[in-house]
């Protein structure tokens, strides 16, 4: 089976509260990660639509972080 996990915490309150856990502003927090970037739902539609292709049908059991290479993983 396939899926798509979301995670939830774009929310404006929970990115208040993250920000000021971390002691960033909410932008700070947003491109906090390797590639300084946002990334948005869109980006992760994005993703689905290409795994649905070609190139990935014979992909399975992978897990593909949408992240920007969080700093707080690596």
């Amino acid at each position: 089976s396939n899926a798509v996990f979301d995670t939830g915490i774009w929310t404006e309150e929970v990115l208040k509260a993250r920000a000021a856990h971390y002691g960033l502003s909410v932008e700070e927090y947003k491109t906090k990660n390797l590639l300084k970037v946002e990334v948005s739902s869109y980006d992760v539609a994005e993703m689905v639509a290409e795994m649905c292709g070609p190139l990935f049908a014979k992909t399975t059991g992978s897990g593909v972080p949408i992240d920007g290479g969080s700093d707080r993983v690596v």
